[in-house]
């Protein structure tokens, strides 16, 4: 059996501005499999959470 590292990545998303949360989401995915994360779980309304 293989071992899998799981990264729960908590995140502040700034409403709005899917770039900014897009570029934070790349950086931290960066770090995770750098760390050695095979998977990576994200906050729901990560990238699309838009203003109404």
């Amino acid at each position: 059996m293989q071992d899998v590292t799981i990264a729960a990545i908590q995140m502040a998303s700034v409403m709005g501005d899917i770039e900014s949360n897009l570029a934070s989401i790349d950086r931290l995915l960066g770090d995770a499999v750098g760390q050695g994360a095979n998977i990576a779980c994200f906050p729901e309304i990560y990238d699309t959470w838009e203003s109404k």
